[in-house]
């Protein structure tokens, strides 16, 4: 796993093989997370193996 500078990560999960781009935000948006990820019940949300992050 790399994370890029600036990421901002909160109850999260990251298996391996994830870059983490500069100034993503995981775990501070639920809706969003939900859209992308499995989020658990207790609320962490799970990035899976070699997830790739798209530009928007």
């Amino acid at each position: 796993m790399q994370v890029g500078d600036g990421a901002d990560l909160d109850r999260c999960i990251i298996d391996k093989d994830v870059k983490i781009p500069p100034g993503e935000r995981i775990g501070f948006e639920p809706k969003l997370d939900a859209e992308r990820f499995t989020i658990s019940e207790k609320g962490i949300v799970v990035v899976p193996k070699g997830y790739t992050f798209t530009e928007e």
